[in-house]
């Protein structure tokens, strides 16, 4: 028969397991539950407006809305393209939450950039009130209408926080409001919320470089997948107690 005490370690040893992959499919589902975006480091296109398929056949893309969203850096700048059906009106924003705080409601770190048929391109913090502190400049948007609602940004590391070469994970979402013909109600779209108009950031999706870290060239390891570290930490300390618990029970048994 085997020994009491070799039970009880096989069954600690199971525990842990079971914690390892309860820790693993818990980071699963933390992870669908937040649409996430990862950029690739790809060519420097031209910002003309146009989004060439082969110019932007290296980016990573997203699709909402029956358009798509295509995103890439070149280790300066992030570049974003909008590309959906041509309507009589149309305007593409991007949202971005620098510090990823997830707030209720717009913080002085959350940015936006849009443009559209009759708006010019522009980027403004969201949460000023006074115009003069609210607007950004030194990036880049042109929009086109050749052949569909088509836009292109170059966006500088600079106005979102980014270093080349160091990871970070920003908030994001990317919206679109059309009207298809004249005298129709206007339509909204939004990638990660999905409301039917602009919501707080607690509301968007993440944007991350995993694997290029925002740099030119990609990593030369792929980076290693997260842990709930709570959930698993908690679990080898209460398996580290139940062992140096039997080990004290059985040097006491061993004196009497």
């Amino acid at each position: 028969m085997m020994p009491k005490t070799k039970i009880i370690f096989i069954l600690l040893c199971l525990m842990l397991l079971f914690s390892l992959i309860f820790a693993q499919s818990m980071n699963s589902v933390l992870a669908q539950s937040t649409k996430t975006v990862t950029v690739k480091s790809g060519s420097t296109p031209t910002i003309d407006g146009a989004v060439g398929d082969s110019e932007w056949s290296d980016a990573s893309s997203i699709s909402f809305s029956d358009g798509q969203v295509f995103l890439k850096e070149d280790g300066t700048n992030l570049f974003v393209a909008f590309k959906f059906p041509l309507v009589s009106f149309i305007n593409m924003q991007i949202f971005i939450d620098v510090n990823n705080d997830k707030a209720t409601y717009s913080q002085q770190d959350d940015i936006s950039f849009g443009i559209g048929t009759s708006v010019h391109a522009f980027g403004t913090y969201l949460a000023y009130s006074n115009d003069s502190n609210r607007m950004l400049s030194g990036f880049t948007g042109l929009y086109s209408n050749k052949s569909n609602g088509e836009a292109e940004f170059k966006i500088p590391y600079s106005l979102i926080g980014i270093q080349s070469g160091v990871d970070k994970t920003l908030g994001v979402d990317f919206t679109v409001s059309y009207i298809g013909e004249v005298n129709t109600p206007a339509q909204f779209g939004s990638w990660a919320s999905g409301a039917e108009g602009v919501v707080g950031p607690a509301d968007w999706g993440e944007m991350n470089s995993n694997g290029y870290n925002w740099a030119i060239e990609p990593l030369s390891s792929p980076t290693v997948p997260e842990f709930p570290s709570v959930i698993l930490i908690i679990a080898v300390i209460a398996t580290a107690t139940l062992l140096g618990t039997i080990v004290i029970r059985k040097k006491q048994s061993r004196k009497e």
